[in-house]
């Protein structure tokens, strides 16, 4: 966890002014758990969004027994879109994560975000999609 936290910390490009303020960091689980009963999963918000976070950084953890679950990264203007219909001309990045610690950060206020659902595989009675979500954003000063 610490060297993803690093490795994080060490890609953020700051502006001059808040280079050396202190960093809020937060870490975050996210699993998607499906099974016969409940095929799919997806996670909050089901929509193209920004966190409002400075940074944010996603990487897979593991993922056994599911298809789908596509990462979207576009434009601005596709806030509030379904991941899976925003249009190609708005759609900057659309992948997969697929390996252990394979990951994507991005400047949050630059960028919309949002990841399809999850489904069973085929054949399979159970899975998971298992993310670790890592935010940055410069801690200020509280007004006197």
């Amino acid at each position: 966890m610490r060297a993803i936290i690093l490795n994080a910390t060490s890609r953020a490009e700051w502006p001059a002014a808040e280079y050396n303020r202190p960093v809020a960091v937060g870490v975050h689980l996210v699993s998607q758990k499906v099974c016969t009963e409940k095929p799919v999963a997806a996670v909050t918000p089901r929509v193209m969004h920004q966190d409002g976070e400075t940074y944010g950084y996603v990487h897979l953890v593991e993922r056994h027994n599911v298809d789908a679950g596509w990462n979207v990264v576009a434009s601005n203007d596709a806030i509030g879109l379904d991941p899976a219909s925003v249009p190609r001309e708005m759609t900057l990045q659309r992948f997969c994560l697929e390996r252990p610690l394979q990951g994507f950060g991005l400047r949050d206020a630059d960028v919309s975000h949002g990841v399809e659902p999850v489904s069973l595989s085929e054949g399979c009675t159970s899975g998971y999609r298992n993310t670790i979500l890592i935010d940055l954003t410069p801690m200020r000063e509280a007004p006197r």
